[in-house]
């Protein structure tokens, strides 16, 4: 398949497909405040993605998500923490994290998989890899990624909100030893996949932590976790994903 006809197959319904397919392994982490009748609580949002490794289920998001909790917490607010309809001590259930590769492991009970699992209209599960760690991709790989951004977070009550997915694919312009980009602005990007029916994006803030598939021959392998959007390069930055062992532990 050319690189055209590829562009063209994506914009498409296989592409919808396709960009549905990060989301079943990705949910939203939320923090903040508690909810308040008197007033709006003040709330911050990333994203995790859904693994089962040799040491269980395992929620992967970014150190930073972590750190900003941590940080609320010891300014003294009462905070909750909570993964879809899962709210737990992430502090408790922190197996690994490294502020040096922006990534942070969480160890779930079966019984917090499952009510993870339960949240949102999509099909979700814990991605289960042949075999790990992953490979890195390499430059002029297609990858798929997906989040929660948090541009799209609706208020609907006062102790419930809305969190509208939202996929994307490029292919990787650089590949270094812990992490990988795509540059948006070139040829051989493809279109990106909206869900909800909502309209352009431009602000990734919430993406944080979402799964990335490299795109080999239409199979789909987990090898990265989202870690930010550069708005002066047009590009994502991607952590491998092999970093982290089988043992949930993160080398670097």
């Amino acid at each position: 398949m050319s690189p055209e006809d590829a562009r063209k197959a994506v914009a498409g319904p296989l592409g919808r497909e396709f960009g549905k397919f990060p989301l079943q392994f990705a949910k939203p982490v939320l923090f903040g405040e508690y909810p308040s009748r008197q007033r709006p609580s003040k709330i911050n949002n990333g994203t995790a993605s859904l693994l089962r490794l040799d040491c269980g289920p395992v929620a992967v998001t970014c150190h930073h998500v972590i750190d900003y909790y941590r940080e609320r917490l010891k300014s003294g607010e009462r905070c909750l923490f909570q993964i879809a309809g899962c709210r737990f001590d992430p502090l408790a259930q922190l197996i690994s994290e490294s502020m040096d590769v922006d990534l942070a492991v969480l160890t779930l009970t079966e019984e917090q998989a499952d009510k993870v699992l339960t949240w949102g209209s999509l099909p979700s599960q814990f991605y289960t890899p042949v075999s790990w760690p992953p490979p890195s991709p390499l430059e002029g790989d297609d990858v798929l990624f997906g989040g929660y951004p948090g541009k799209w977070r609706t208020t609907q009550d006062y102790d419930s909100m809305r969190f509208a997915s939202y996929s994307s694919g490029h292919r990787v312009t650089a590949v270094g030893t812990r992490s990988f980009i795509s540059e948006v602005n070139q040829a051989h990007s493809v279109k990106t996949i909206y869900l909800d029916g909502l309209n352009d994006l431009t602000e990734f803030g919430g993406m944080s932590g979402g799964p990335v598939f490299v795109l080999h021959k239409l199979n789909l392998e987990f090898v990265g976790i989202v870690r930010e959007y550069s708005p002066d390069r047009d590009a994502f930055h991607f952590t491998r994903a092999g970093l982290i062992g089988s043992d949930g532990h993160i080398t670097v």
